[in-house]
């Protein structure tokens, strides 16, 4: 019947006698006698006028009548007043179910009451009374019947009392039409108790359905949402598992071209010009495909860190001499300061190199004829961490600046700014989302502090390894 595995369809054996779905069709069963009742209090408070001159045609009712249908009134209007109690079925306890039963039963029990008292008041051997009396408790019982089927306590507490209470003073009267009368209402009460005992099964019925169908409904959605999960996931981690495998014939080729051009600056001088460009073109394509491929091992829990013991000092000398080259270009003015307090540390150093080299790129790249500062040191806020202490990298300019709309995608892969700012400059958008999680890995964070025109800071944390004092 269906392809789905077993345990996503809810069964209706399963499901039907346990409290929860009990518990759900009883509270569903109490709100639809809660919405009849008030619908019929309405009603039955404005019909108290109707009655009153159907009982007495030739004159105006007497004030006993009124009297009567006042006190009526004031039970029936009382019930609309009294507060409901909120059931939830997720804490409805067995205690509370019994509650919420014995008071509805009492106001059903008040309500029949207030109706059958007009039959012993004003019933009499008259004809045309017992009649009228007979049509008010006939319309009342199917009244009480129809709006309580769905709570048959209530509705045996709603028919019962009022039924005796006419049929007793009905049969008690000496005339045949009034006998004839009380057997006709124990005959129609029969009817109407048997009428709400069907009407209630079909009812529980068709709530009990709307849950299940509700239930299955629910599961149908959440087995595709997993299944559509696992087809996504399963995707992605072929894409990083191929783009990760893929490192070393994209790399070896690339490397090949490179190191040709090389050497044939050496050989033909006349082709100086074009093979720069191949140089330049081959290393920045190089760059792109290493950022991707670090990405796609990241995601895909492949990249492990390498911890080494090394010197900052040389490494930010290394760092000074790969960039001022970039920042001359663009008229820059570049600038490292290192702390002196400290100078060999822990750590994975090829991935520190990476993110420095990464975040001051893009500093020369965005910011012309202005200045660029690289400052390395121990983090004053947390500087001693579970590894011994936090490295703070903060990498200064004065380029153009971010907006704090930009600031929010920035760090996503392939996020850039606008591209009215990005597009002159160039870039994938996969440079600051990679010293993201290479920080991350290394237990610290990248964080952005910008303001349009105004130059932004880049602030690197990791964690590294000191020596012992």
């Amino acid at each position: 019947m269906s392809s789905l595995p077993d345990a996503v369809l809810p069964r209706r054996t399963a499901d039907a006698g346990t409290p929860s779905r009990e518990a759900e069709v009883f509270v569903r069963c109490v709100e639809l006698l809660d919405r009849n009742a008030r619908i019929g209090i309405a009603t039955g408070i404005g019909a108290l006028a109707i009655i009153g001159i159907a009982l007495f045609p030739q004159q105006w009712p007497p004030l006993a009548y009124w009297l009567q249908a006042a006190v009526i009134a004031a039970v029936l209007s009382l019930q609309l007043l009294l507060p409901r109690q909120a059931l939830e079925p997720g804490r409805l306890t067995a205690a509370t179910r019994q509650r919420t039963t014995r008071s509805l039963v009492v106001m059903a029990l008040a309500t029949s009451i207030a109706w059958g008292s007009l039959h012993p008041v004003f019933m009499g051997p008259e004809t045309d009374r017992v009649a009228v009396l007979l049509c008010i408790a006939m319309a009342v019982l199917v009244s009480f019947s129809m709006g309580s089927a769905s709570f048959l306590p209530a509705t045996y507490a709603l028919n019962l009392p009022l039924a005796l209470m006419f049929i007793v003073p009905a049969a008690l009267q000496p005339t045949v039409h009034a006998r004839l009368a009380a057997v006709t209402a124990a005959i129609i009460t029969a009817l109407m108790l048997a009428f709400a005992h069907k009407s209630h099964r079909m009812l529980v019925d068709s709530v009990r359905m709307r849950f299940e169908n509700r239930d299955l409904a629910d599961a149908l959605t959440e087995q595709r949402v997993r299944e559509r999960t696992r087809v996504i996931e399963e995707a992605s981690r072929q894409k990083s598992d191929f783009l990760a495998s893929m490192s070393d014939e994209l790399r070896t080729p690339l490397n090949a071209i490179i190191g040709r051009s090389a050497a044939l600056q050496e050989l033909a001088p006349a082709l100086l010009p074009d093979l720069r460009k191949i140089d330049v073109a081959g290393r920045q394509l190089l760059a792109l495909i290493d950022s991707a491929l670090d990405l796609s091992k990241i995601q895909a829990g492949k990249m492990a860190l390498f911890e080494e013991s090394f010197s900052l000092y040389e490494l930010a000398a290394e760092v000074r001499d790969l960039v001022d080259p970039l920042a001359a270009g663009n008229g820059n003015r570049f600038e490292v300061r290192l702390d002196a307090a400290i100078d060999r540390v822990h750590g994975d150093r090829a991935k520190l190199r990476q993110v420095l080299l990464k975040l001051l790129s893009n500093a020369c790249r965005f910011t012309h004829h202005g200045s660029i500062l690289l400052d390395i040191g121990l983090a004053v806020d947390g500087g001693v961490s579970a590894r011994g202490g936090l490295l703070r990298m903060v990498v200064r300019d004065t380029g153009i600046g971010l907006s704090a709309e930009q600031i929010e995608s920035l760090f996503q892969p392939f996020g850039q700014a606008a591209a009215r700012v990005a597009q002159p400059h160039g870039g994938t958008g996969l440079g600051l989302a990679l010293c993201r999680h290479l920080c991350r890995m290394m237990g610290g964070d990248v964080e952005v502090h910008s303001e349009p025109g105004r130059g932004s800071a880049f602030v690197a944390r990791v964690e590294v390894g000191l020596p012992a004092a």
